[in-house]
């Protein structure tokens, strides 16, 4: 899960990077058009690594639901702990409602990355907590 949200990030940030791009006035509308097209690539592959990742057979990242993991050897309630799974497949599709193909839109989508970058990182701070 980490090393998928990660990744996940990774294309958060580029995607930021682009949108702060679109947001100056330095470019035309035909390169805020190039912009959107990878913006919209990067959120189309976090929606793709948020519906695949698995884990013994479980998808990990499409949903909000937690799942128990065993850590102790004894089967008992204190020998398991709920890991709450953190759906990317929603993240990746709501990063990109806005594009970047204007100024306006890519204002607004800075705004939206941010804070979904900050919650992602809270999610796996929540995971490293638990493990």
């Amino acid at each position: 899960m980490d090393g998928a949200t990660e990744e996940a990030v990774s294309m958060m940030q580029r995607m930021r990077e682009l949108a702060v791009q679109s947001n100056s006035g330095t470019y035309t509308n035909n390169d805020r058009a190039q912009m959107d097209k990878e913006y919209e690539a990067l959120s189309l592959e976090i929606k793709r690594i948020g519906q695949t990742t698995e884990f013994n057979d479980v998808k990990i990242l499409n949903s909000g639901a937690a799942t128990n993991i065993q850590v102790d050897w004894q089967d008992t309630s204190n020998g398991q702990i709920a890991i709450n799974k953190y759906d990317l497949q929603t993240l990746g599709g709501s990063v990109d409602t806005k594009g970047i193909s204007t100024v306006a839109a890519a204002a607004s989508s800075i705004a939206i990355l941010d804070k979904k970058i900050s919650a992602v990182g809270s999610q796996r701070a929540e995971w490293g907590a638990a493990s």
